[in-house]
């Protein structure tokens, strides 16, 4: 459909959508994760132009948890108790603009250089457990060198053109908004964005294990995307869930329980 509007307003509107699409909702920890983080260990983590919040558990080989658009770190407190109990130490944060730690807007690419920031000031991190958009950055940090021996993905995100999609859709923009604010994207990271944010590219000179889990009912990061980076990644393995969706698979013991099973095998 064509649009009515004048130019001005278009661009008003890209720039009011770039602006949404890079600013993430703010989500409160619930009353249990709120006991879980009365048993951590806070710490800072400078980064860039400010200091990334952290939080600890437990001792021995050390498990990065990496939360997703929108989350924190105690977004994937079920994994910690477990972890800590199979012998490990179980760092997570909140990102930049997430939780506790400063900031407005973000992106996955700078989300990125956040968890290899952390990784290298808790050096050596053995495996990252990751959800969501946090699974695809934490690829990005893997293609720039972050060394780690396994990774668990759990609804992992693939393809940063499909969440344009989504958030045009449910924001109702028109097409020619759309396609503006894919423009701005390309302004603003480069013309090879696409490629450079599609997970199933970089998986493919991956060959760390893998083990990766995603809910057939997920509406938001559809169960394709992980299916796209397990077939292009040697050494990935997806386990597909049903009536999990995307967050209640992070308290899922089956889930948790298989992947610190992962984690703990030798490989």
């Amino acid at each position: 459909m064509t649009s009515s509007l004048g130019p001005s307003q278009i661009e008003t509107e890209i720039q009011q959508a770039f602006e949404a699409f890079m600013t993430p909702p703010k989500n409160a920890p619930s009353d249990a994760e709120h006991m879980l983080l009365a048993k951590a260990t806070l710490f800072s983590v400078p980064f860039e132009s400010t200091n990334i919040n952290a939080l600890c558990w437990g001792a021995g080989p050390t498990v990065l948890l990496v939360h997703g658009w929108g989350g924190y770190g105690l977004q994937l407190s079920s994994f910690v108790e477990p972890l800590v109990e199979a012998g490990y130490r179980v760092v997570t944060f909140d990102a930049p603009a997430h939780g506790s730690t400063a900031g407005v807007q973000t992106s996955g690419l700078e989300i990125a250089r956040a968890i290899a920031t952390v990784a290298q000031h808790q050096t050596p991190i053995t495996s990252i457990v990751a959800h969501s958009l946090g699974a695809a950055s934490t690829t990005l940090a893997l293609k720039e060198g972050l060394q780690l021996q396994k990774v668990v993905y759990v609804a992992a995100m693939c393809w940063l053109s499909n969440a344009v999609t989504t958030f045009a859709r449910r924001a109702r923009l028109s097409a020619e908004v759309e396609n503006g604010l894919r423009h701005r994207f390309e302004a603003q990271f480069g013309s090879d964005i696409w490629h450079r944010f599609a997970v199933d590219q970089t998986a493919k000179a991956l060959t760390i294990p893998a083990l990766l889990f995603h809910d057939r009912s997920d509406r938001d990061v559809a169960i394709d995307e992980s299916k796209a980076i397990a077939q292009a990644w040697s050494g990935a393995y997806l386990v597909e869930t049903s009536g999990l969706r995307h967050r209640r698979i992070l308290r899922d013991k089956s889930v948790i329980q298989q992947a610190v099973s992962f984690i703990g095998v030798s490989s």
